[in-house]
């Protein structure tokens, strides 16, 4: 199973070794891509996809989670829980939700459509790690504030503010 060829939302390519694929394909072999469904059968993924000679797509009620709808709705609940009463966001889930993320949204794919959704997934970690760095400071759990403070440098080296977070904490 590979990765999808072109950046389309929820596409998913089978190929078999040396199979050729991509934009040198040869479609006129296979215009309609009938192949594609025989293969979904042979690697024994028939029932978790609907296939016709026109596309092919994940089975009806076949229950499918997708991670960063996950690590959204989890934020949702968290985001919301902190601006009622902070108190009741515990270290462990907030560090659940921030762990849950994959990194960043289709990496490796730079298409325009991507880029902003890619951004905004990113940064609403990078808060919610930021979040994790002070209610850890407030604990005095410094160990686990500066891991989480040295993974925001990493994951952001230009921003003075986690650098001298690191800094106040090594200190």
């Amino acid at each position: 199973l590979s990765g999808p060829q072109q950046s389309l939302p929820g596409a998913v390519e089978l190929h078999q070794p040396g199979e050729q694929h991509g934009p040198d394909r040869d479609v006129d072999a296979d215009p309609q891509g009938v192949g594609a469904a025989d293969d979904f059968e042979q690697a024994g993924l028939g029932e978790l996809f609907d296939k016709t000679h026109a596309a092919v797509g994940f089975a009806p009620g076949l229950p499918v989670v997708v991670d960063v709808e996950e690590f959204e709705r989890r934020l949702d609940e968290l985001e919301r829980r902190l601006r009622s009463e902070p108190r009741s966001v515990g270290i462990d889930e907030l560090t659940a939700a921030v762990d849950s993320y994959g990194g960043d949204l289709l990496a490796g794919h730079y298409d325009e459509w991507i880029l902003d959704p890619r951004q905004k997934v990113r940064e609403r970690w990078l808060a919610a790690l930021g979040v994790l760095v002070r209610k850890n400071r407030a604990a005095t759990d410094y160990e686990s504030a500066l891991r989480h403070a040295l993974s925001l440098v990493v994951a952001e080296p230009l921003s003075e503010e986690w650098h001298r977070e690191v800094m106040r904490l090594y200190h």
